[in-house]
């Protein structure tokens, strides 16, 4: 919390204007033996404590929070952030002077040799000894430190009008700390800022305590940070990279545990709760996205940022609070108010469910009864839409109105504008297009497309079909109509774009019947062509049968970097033949092997984490019974886990795997390094490996489903690929 301070900084900022006249050697010499309002000593005072340079004291002076006015008279004072503060004072410093003290103007009357009327109940300045009581002393104090304050307000006000206003995140500034000047620094916005000279950053609109940063250097983004979690909900971490490939894509992605450390006073942060960190985040000649996440919360995910761009997050997870500053803070602000819409506008629409409404689940009284009920209630609601015609109207009424939605968050996007400049501008707009009709689309063809086939005439067919090419029609007009130097350099960045033009190619595809290379050919060029290629197959190419075929195609049609590197690091992860790459892994007794492990005698991998509850039933219905099933075979069944915590690992072998084959974990590195290379997002995950340690196949399942169809097709394939590599081998 910002406090403010009325005070005189003892030969710093002193308001008099001929402060020479004044003894300010004797007043400085009396000052840090008078900490706060009636504080004084209990116990005898030794020479070394009273003999504490001048610097040191007046610093602890200015340490005392005013929190803590009234604490208890004590040798230690217990400041906001919980730490003592040392109130060593001078043993020759009488009780007259000292109750006498004009704490917050900084004049000492006894000092100038001004005269004081005896005070009844005040020691005289011949007493060794305080004869009040601890009450009656802290009474007077309070009464005296009223009345200076009134006074000072009104010799400041009224005779001097000097500043004497000092912003600080707590009521105490050190007193051994120059003041430099404040300068006004022009922002991208046309805006300005208070910013210390030097390399030093503070945004007016929050508390200085978000400290100083240093420019990061062109391709970086410097991020700092103050995180209040109570909770203590787990390790906070950043993910980010520098191209969008797919939702899920490893590819160049890079993560980063944060280095979360106390705030130390003087860099502004003197909270106990808060803890501060600095990352840099390494991009390359164009904006990327970066996501913050702690344990399992995703604080902020997604988010584009520029290289050069530096950036503080204030994250109060106790309050539930999030703030932006710096000097490209509004570039965020407006990401997340846009974000904050999107939220918005899902939480005001019904709930829809597409089905029969003649179905037993809704013809019950008590059900009926229920509907109408919440129907008429202020808050959610449900809405039923049967299936055919009543959800295909509904479709295509929200499809063709997406104007009015869009309306709404360019409302909030244009209200940052001038904020952010063009290019940012134009980065936000194509990235809000393209999530809201992209989305829409991606709607109708996973869910729409077949129903329409299944329920409706061929003439019926072309008319919705023809009002999906329709709004494709338009969306591309008013893409042609964006072109220029920005809006062609949102196209290579933007997920959402991306995802925008795959759906559009894939419908325009579907409905001519042609292939999805056909129609990238037709209607794109250059890299924005190979980054829908790239895009498309780092999204499906799991589904497609003859994976080493489409990526041999693809790459024919590939050239600019790093599209072509994304479809070379996908023939690793979905092509079989390579030998395993050199991998690190840790028994349950902490011993360590190699890719030798896999040598000798063929091996079936399986990947998991001790929470997924499709890796637990998977390994107990499926793959466990499998190699029960076909030890004949001659093979190796081994686990491997991707956890990064051993005891939660160790403590769920027998869930999730079992004790009787071998288990192994991978962390950290070594992890990233695999989990990138061989596309490994989704679990659980197998990979069947030769003797020889090459790798003859990723996926066990194939299209199957069950533990019978699965055994059939694993026996044939390991019979025809791993046994009669290894016969070759031996001739």
């Amino acid at each position: 919390m910002k406090k403010i301070i009325h005070t005189c900084f003892p030969a710093k900022l002193c308001p008099f204007p001929n402060r020479s006249s004044l003894p300010l050697p004797r007043i400085i010499s009396y000052l840090p033996a008078n900490i706060g309002v009636s504080h004084r000593p209990l116990a005898p005072i030794s020479q070394e404590q009273s003999d504490y340079s001048i610097s040191l004291r007046i610093a602890d002076l200015f340490r005392q929070p005013q929190a803590d006015i009234f604490h208890r008279r004590s040798r230690y004072i217990s400041q906001s952030n919980r730490l003592p503060i040392s109130i060593t004072e001078g043993s020759n410093i009488s009780a007259k002077k000292e109750l006498y003290l004009s704490r917050f103007i900084g004049i000492i009357s006894p000092a100038a040799g001004w005269p004081i009327s005896q005070t009844e109940g005040l020691p005289i300045s011949q007493d060794k000894v305080l004869h009040i009581s601890q009450t009656e002393g802290l009474y007077i104090s309070i009464k005296r430190f009223f009345q200076y304050i009134l006074a000072t307000f009104f010799l400041f006000l009224f005779l001097f009008g000097a500043p004497t206003i000092v912003n600080s995140q707590v009521a105490d500034s050190p007193g051994t700390s120059n003041f430099p000047q404040l300068t006004k620094m022009s922002l991208r916005s046309g805006e300005t800022r208070s910013t210390l000279l030097g390399n030093q950053f503070f945004d007016d609109s929050i508390s200085l305590s978000q400290g100083s940063l240093d420019s990061p250097v062109s391709g970086e983004v410097l991020i700092y940070g103050e995180l209040i979690n109570p909770d203590s909900l787990g390790p906070l971490y950043f993910t980010w990279t520098p191209y969008f490939f797919s939702e899920d894509a490893p590819f160049l992605e890079e993560e980063a545990i944060v280095n979360l450390e106390k705030g130390e006073f003087y860099d502004g942060v003197s909270d106990y709760r808060i803890r501060k960190f600095s990352q840099r985040l390494e991009l390359f000649d164009r904006p990327g996205y970066f996501s913050l996440t702690i344990g399992e919360r995703i604080l902020l995910e997604d988010f584009l940022m520029f290289p050069g761009d530096s950036l503080k997050i204030n994250m109060d997870l106790y309050h539930s609070t999030l703030v932006f500053a710096g000097p490209d803070a509004d570039f965020y602000e407006a990401q997340y108010a846009l974000y904050r819409e999107k939220l918005r506008d899902d939480f005001d629409t019904p709930m829809l469910m597409f089905g029969s409404k003649s179905s037993p689940r809704f013809q019950s009284v008590e059900k009926e009864g229920l509907i109408e009920k919440y129907e008429s209630q202020f808050g959610s609601h449900f809405q039923m839409l049967e299936l055919g015609k009543e959800a295909m109207d509904h479709f295509f009424d929200d499809l063709e109105n997406t104007e009015d939605e869009l309306a709404l968050r360019l409302e909030v996007l244009d209200f940052y504008r001038d904020k952010i400049g063009e290019e940012r501008y134009e980065l936000l707009l194509t990235e809000t297009v393209g999530k809201l009709y992209g989305g829409k689309l991606a709607s109708f063809r996973k869910f729409h497309y077949p129903e329409v086939f299944a329920r409706f005439s061929v003439e019926e067919q072309a008319v919705y079909f023809d009002r999906v090419l329709a709004i494709i029609d338009e969306l591309k007009i008013w893409d042609q109509k964006q072109e220029g130097e920005f809006h062609s350099a949102a196209q290579l960045v933007s997920s959402g774009y991306l995802n925008l033009a795959l759906e559009e190619t894939m419908l325009r595809a579907l409905l001519k019947k042609g292939s999805f290379q056909g129609q990238v050919r037709e209607d794109y060029s250059g890299e924005l062509a190979d980054r829908l290629l790239s895009g498309y197959l780092s999204e499906y190419l799991s589904d497609i049968p003859n994976a080493e075929k489409v990526i041999n195609a693809y790459l024919k049609d590939t050239e600019t970097a790093p599209w072509r590197d994304r479809l070379l690091n996908l023939k690793h992860a979905y092509v079989p033949g390579e030998m395993v790459i050199p991998i690190e892994l840790e028994s349950l007794q902490g011993e360590l092997y190699d890719e030798n492990l896999f040598q000798g005698k063929p091996t079936l991998v399986y990947f998991y984490f001790s929470s997924c509850a499709h890796s637990a039933d998977f390994f107990d219905q499926i793959l466990y019974p499998l190699y029960q099933q076909t030890q004949n075979l001659d093979y190796q069944l081994i686990a491997i886990s991707i956890d990064e915590d051993l005891d939660l690992w160790k403590s769920r072998i027998d869930k999730y795997s079992d004790p009787s084959i071998p288990n192994f974990i991978i962390r950290g590195e070594e992890k990233k390094k695999w989990r990138s290379y061989y596309e490994i997002n989704a679990f659980p995950k197998t990979m069947l490996i030769d003797a020889e340690g090459k790798i003859q196949s990723f996926n066990l399942r194939t299209g199957f489903t069950t533990l019978e169809g699965i055994k059939n097709n694993f026996e044939s394939f390991f019979k025809e690929k791993v046994q009669q590599t290894q016969t070759q081998a031996k001739l």
